[in-house]
């Protein structure tokens, strides 16, 4: 590695300060993982006492009171169960001391010890304060049962009324807690969000107007709401696919390839393996319709070691992933907005650049703490205008070929379109690189379903009809570019390919000002859209409580209803990123660091998609992908798991950015230890009813 390092600094173009930039961006980056590890070692609220097995009773209470207060309440002598409920009757049994009580609120599922008292009352236990856990107490001489909590989010001390007490007995892969698994008619299970209203557990969408505050001023409610139609869900998707990537890398990646008809040919790899992804995650959203994306479905796919790739996914995407792609396109939108004035990448000087950037990830998080609703309306529009950019690129590269205007037409690209093609399999993996950071977005939606309305029904449709649209328009963009730029000038343009080809084609007004702002407000609405994801998937891992500080992170604020702290943590790792690297070609390398974790998760996950059809046959699922699909994006997977470690020629070790990435992933091993290794097994156990 010394002998690299020191190979690199004499790189042609790179001079000995952006040398010392680099290591001093390593060392910032790397040091990030150590601070976020030092800092749980004062969180003390992980810790939850639940029973030591995955298999137990759970009793079910149809009716729960929300009242504050200790009035003693029976539990009828004879507990009848319907037989189509599918679960276990006990008549007048005195359950045993291991029976888990269960009560499910909302987003909620609230487990506690069910604990066998001699005396005519049951004592009262104090929360340790984890995720509204409190303590139920059994007391089978006179049948009461008393609830006592410290530091609940919903309620704090009352005594339950309780209605048609029954024990269900499951077992079962564990999933988040906001939704609950019951069999349909067809003997499938599938799996439903839960509601609660005046008391009773429904079926449904959760109602946080009914998830009452802490009245102690403990924190808010930590239940989303669903306000997203197909249509907004499409948009959601068009909106994070159509970012920087499409108006930057089309240059780098045909210097990657060798030659334009290979760039084109690979710029179609990437739209079928989206179209891969995306069904495979349809099947997986729709078998377990909740937020959280990877989160939830590598929870459910990988229990061995506990909890332990679930933690990974989270833990890198929120120091690495979706922060290091907020700078790259807040970067990007800093360029396009100063490139009318300077005129070229070289000559934007980095500090406005930089701090055009802090103002886009910072104005962005104002907008989605102060309204979800507002949020998704400011990136719908957005979405119309990334969209009409990229139409705009596809149709003026279609006139242009046709001869009627005064451009003249690239003809050298296609006149030997398969010339010079690379044959470094590393080179191309960095194309592929380039090219799914374009394409990235194809899963936003499932980071989201719990605001997704009727996710079964909406999601096939509006992934579908997302990854289409961008595929579509991605590739006719690509051979506008083509057809109006040289070789040499796509080279030279950077991650100004846009710009160079709306000047080019519409002169210094127009193409020079005007649309190069209309590509900054792509960028923007790209950072609006990972910002809106990352945080739900903030706020999903922390109310499963497998992060630092969950009780803090899993807030919604009281009146906007908004993951507040989710969002300023995804700020401050937002901010690292943006100052910490160096000019130059900070753009590629940050490309290269957020994806290639973001392909090892998505591999892993396609990969238990397959586990989960053997070993849960019986889950319902409304759609499941074609075999062959699934196999080719776990191919290209592990392809670009490996390649990225052959040595290619870069202005930085070719090492470097999957070795920093893989090192911020190690990193949460620790604090997976100290968090989900020390949880009572049943602990990670999230509450699947049969």
């Amino acid at each position: 590695m010394v002998m690299a390092i020191r190979r690199w600094s004499w790189h042609p173009g790179i001079d000995a300060g952006d040398t010392k930039s680099w290591k001093l961006s390593f060392t910032i980056l790397t040091l990030l993982s150590t601070i976020s590890t030092a800092a749980q070692v004062i969180d003390h609220s992980i810790i939850m006492d639940t029973p030591p097995s995955y298999r137990r009773e759970v009793y079910h209470f149809d009716q729960l009171s929300d009242e504050i207060g200790t009035a003693p309440v029976d539990i009828p002598t004879n507990n009848t169960v319907d037989a189509s409920n599918n679960v276990g009757a006990v008549a007048g049994q005195t359950p045993p001391s291991s029976t888990s009580l269960t009560r499910q609120y909302g987003y909620h599922t609230l487990r506690h010890d069910s604990v066998v008292s001699s005396s005519s009352h049951a004592p009262s236990y104090a929360s340790n304060g984890h995720d509204s856990t409190s303590r139920l107490l059994r007391n089978p001489g006179d049948r009461k049962l008393s609830v006592t909590s410290t530091s609940s989010s919903i309620w704090q001390s009352s005594e339950t009324d309780v209605d048609d007490c029954i024990v269900e007995e499951h077992t079962g892969v564990p999933v988040s807690r906001n939704i609950m698994e019951k069999k349909g008619p067809d003997g499938a299970i599938e799996f439903v969000p839960l509601k609660v209203k005046g008391g009773n557990v429904v079926k449904g969408e959760a109602d946080s107007e009914e998830a009452a505050a802490d009245k102690s001023g403990g924190g808010g409610e930590t239940t989303l709401k669903p306000t997203m139609g197909w249509i907004s869900g499409a948009n959601l998707v068009v909106g994070l696919m159509i970012g920087s990537g499409i108006f930057a890398v089309s240059g780098k990646v045909l210097g990657y390839v060798g030659s334009p008809g290979m760039a084109l040919v690979i710029w179609l790899i990437g739209g079928l393996a989206a179209f891969a992804g995306t069904f495979s995650y349809i099947e997986l959203g729709c078998m377990l319709p909740q937020s959280g994306g990877e989160q939830a479905y590598l929870d459910a796919q990988y229990q061995k070691p506990r909890a332990l790739v679930a933690f990974l996914f989270c833990w890198c995407m929120i120091l690495a992933i979706r922060p290091g792609s907020e700078a790259v396109d807040s970067n990007i939108f800093g360029q396009y907005i100063l490139y009318p004035i300077y005129g070229s990448t070289e000559a934007i000087p980095r500090w406005p650049k930089t701090g055009l950037a802090v103002a886009c990830v910072t104005s962005l998080t104002i907008l989605n703490i102060c309204s979800a609703k507002w949020a998704i309306r400011v990136h719908d529009w957005l979405t119309f205008v990334k969209l009409g950019t990229v139409i705009a690129i596809s149709v003026t590269g279609l006139v242009v070929a046709t001869g009627v205007t005064h451009v003249p037409i690239a003809t050298s690209n296609f006149s030997a379109p398969f010339a010079g093609t690379s044959s470094s399999a590393s080179g191309y993996a960095l194309a592929l690189f380039k090219i799914f950071w374009s394409y990235e977005g194809w899963n936003n939606l499932n980071y989201s379903l719990g605001e997704l309305k009727d996710p079964v029904k909406n999601l096939p449709k509006a992934a579908t009809v997302g990854v289409s649209l961008v595929t579509f328009f991605y590739l006719t963009a690509n051979v506008s570019y083509l057809v109006v730029l040289p070789t040499s000038e796509l080279l030279a343009a950077k991650e100004l390919v846009a710009a160079v080809f709306f000047k080019k084609v519409m002169g210094s007004i127009v193409g020079g000002v005007i649309c190069p702002l209309l590509v900054a407000l792509s960028a923007y609405g790209a950072v609006a859209a990972m910002m809106f994801s990352v945080s739900r998937v903030i706020q999903a891992g922390s109310v499963a409580g497998v992060l630092p500080f969950s009780n803090l992170l899993k807030r919604l604020h009281p009146k906007t209803g908004t993951p507040v702290n989710a969002l300023l943590l995804n700020w401050c790792v937002a901010m690292l990123y943006i100052v910490a690297p160096p000019p130059g070609a900070a753009y590629n390398f940050l490309v290269d660091v957020v994806g290639y974790p973001t392909w090892v998760f998505y591999g892993l996950s396609v990969i238990g998609l397959f586990s989960l059809r053997r070993t849960r046959p019986d889950l319902k699922r409304p759609f499941k992908v074609w075999p062959p699909f699934a196999i080719f994006f776990i191919l290209i997977a592990v392809y670009l798991s490996i390649f990225p470690w052959i040595p290619v020629e870069e202005p930085y070790p070719y090492f470097l950015p999957p070795l920093l990435s893989v090192l911020l992933t190690l990193s949460g091993v620790p604090v997976w230890f100290s968090i989900v290794k020390n949880i009572p097994k049943t602990g990670m156990d999230f509450a699947m009813h049969h």
